[in-house]
């Protein structure tokens, strides 16, 4: 079965007047439908920059250079920018980092959701007024297991919790139903306890939805509760791949032996 994404010797490069930072360097991976993969490495590894590059939303002075991104078959990269702003959010979607700064301030959250919601569903008619009580907004919001979703569509994001916020994002991610949900750090900043609250309800999520979900992550303890695969990058190379299993039993390269050194043991 040909799989959901393929990617290719991907290259994206930031280009300088003093250098070229290779920020993702011949990169290639695939991920099957309803599959989970994690991507990790420490920061500047290059994990972030390949999830902005499947959705060719790396922005000046970064560039892909090179390779090809498959998605269902179809190379992203030849595609024209009006295909490409389509795909996203409708088959592809994309829970960024620090939900603070990716909503907007002055916007409910209704107002956010439905922006999505209009975009990526086609709604016509009085579907499209953007209301607090709209049911595409309250029915998300309860997918993503908000309590009140009533009161919390007429709030501001300054008003909710970073958890909160965090299932807003995932919500406003899956406004369009898409086949591939990609999480850039979504535990960031956030308690322990709402961090395993989060990564319950993606893989709840997941596996209902029947979506693939690629996790971008520094933390190894977020990768073991959450996918199937890892793939371990440093440098903008992947130096590493390996089922999740398989990778805390045998790692087999220096950098992922050094990595899982690194996490905190209770001692005793």
């Amino acid at each position: 079965m040909e799989p959901l994404l393929k990617v290719e010797n991907l290259k994206t490069y930031f280009l300088t007047s003093r250098e070229t930072i290779k920020a993702v360097d011949d990169v290639s991976f695939t991920l099957n439908r309803g599959e989970t993969l994690g991507i990790v490495g420490e920061s500047g590894s290059g994990k972030s920059v390949t999830a902005l590059s499947l959705l060719r939303l790396v922005s000046p002075p970064g560039k892909i250079v090179g390779g090809r991104i498959l998605f269902q078959g179809e190379d992203i990269m030849t595609l024209p920018e009006e295909t490409v702003r389509q795909l996203r959010g409708r088959r592809m979607a994309m829970v960024f980092q620090e939900p603070m700064t990716a909503l907007n301030p002055v916007f409910t959250v209704a107002n956010q959701i439905c922006e999505g919601v209009k975009l990526h569903q086609q709604l016509s008619g009085t579907a499209r007024v953007i209301h607090p009580r709209d049911e595409k907004v309250i029915e998300l919001l309860k997918l993503v297991g908000i309590p009140d979703p009533e009161r919390v569509s007429k709030s501001y994001p300054h008003e909710i919790s970073g958890g909160m916020r965090q299932r807003v994002m995932i919500a406003m991610a899956l406004a369009g139903n898409p086949d591939l949900l990609i999480a850039d750090e979504p535990t960031t900043a956030l308690d322990v306890t709402i961090q395993a609250q989060v990564l319950e309800l993606l893989k709840e999520l997941q596996k209902k939805l029947k979506m693939a979900l690629l996790l971008i992550t520094h933390d190894f303890g977020v990768i073991a509760e959450t996918v199937e695969r890892v793939i371990v990058m440093q440098q903008g190379k992947i130096v590493e791949e390996a089922t999740t299993l398989e990778l805390f039993r045998k790692p087999e390269h220096p950098y992922t032996k050094k990595l899982l050194e690194m996490i905190p043991r209770w001692a005793g």
